[in-house]
């Protein structure tokens, strides 16, 4: 508080009073923002949203966790006690050494080895018709190269060729920005305006049937 000439206190200056220019002023700029915007390609918003860049790392439900157990589990198994045969009782037992005994014996398997050998040959045959079958079918088509696989929808970093700094974020889908979409009348692009004509004065032309009495 300061005091003038003649002794009597100063008045305090009066607050500033918020103009109608104040407050023109925020919304001439929500104004712009919405204009440019609008101007965009694609979607774009001022609020920040969260989203997934980064591939979401692989859920632990589908890793095999380690199951710990106290017990370690064997496999069960009884004994049975034989007792040995006496040097009597083995010297009386005769064993037949006769041709037919062992050509009985190596009988089953020969014929097991044939069988192997034939089925063998087979598929050695099948095989070599499936590549001559290939090379044919080879020949005639142009081996087109294999595209890389495709393991994520967001593009790769390395193909960054610009920065640019601005109030505006995209709105992300799979990492590509949705487009601006303007409202409007839904049209087919195929047809023109003689094709509508046309389709409007045959509809016309048709004469609408009669009830018959």
């Amino acid at each position: 508080m300061g005091r003038s000439r003649r002794g009597q206190p100063r008045s305090p200056p009066p607050p500033p009073q918020d103009g109608p220019d104040l407050k023109e002023e925020p919304q001439e700029e929500m104004g712009l923002v919405l204009s440019h915007s609008e101007e965009l390609p694609y979607l774009a918003t001022t609020e920040m949203y969260l989203c997934c860049w980064h591939q979401p790392p692989p859920s632990p439900w589908r890793e095999s966790s380690p199951v710990h157990e106290d017990t370690v589990a064997v496999p069960s198994w009884r004994e049975s006690i034989l007792e040995p045969l006496g040097q009597k009782e083995s010297s009386d037992i005769p064993e037949c050494l006769d041709d037919n005994v062992f050509l009985k014996r190596h009988s089953k398997l020969e014929l097991d080895e044939k069988r192997r050998k034939r089925w063998d040959i087979q598929r050695i045959r099948e095989q070599r018709m499936f590549q001559r079958l290939q090379q044919r079918m080879n020949r005639r088509k142009v081996i087109q190269e294999s595209e890389p696989e495709l393991l994520s929808f967001y593009p790769d970093l390395e193909d960054v060729e610009s920065v640019m700094v601005t109030p505006f974020l995209p709105v992300v889908a799979f990492g590509r920005p949705l487009p601006n979409l303007k409202p409007q009348n839904f049209d087919l692009p195929w047809l023109d305006e003689r094709s509508r004509f046309r389709a409007e004065m045959t509809k016309k032309r048709t004469p609408h049937r009669t009830c018959r009495k």
